[in-house]
């Protein structure tokens, strides 16, 4: 009983977040701190960066 209730209020969870996920984005970035940890981590990503240095000087 006490799984499936906790199984239940995970997967609510989880639809609610994706349902509200672009709001949740823009409230994490907003923030500078999260926003520059949120741009470090992205830069690690090889195609990421790639495609990044690839735009901005095209």
């Amino acid at each position: 009983m006490k799984n499936s209730i906790l199984i239940t209020t995970i997967i609510l969870f989880m639809f609610t977040m994706f349902k509200k996920r672009y709001r949740v984005l823009n409230s994490v970035l907003r923030n500078p701190l999260f926003r520059k940890l949120a741009v470090k981590f992205a830069m690690q990503i090889p195609f990421v960066r790639e495609q990044f240095l690839r735009q901005a000087f095209r």
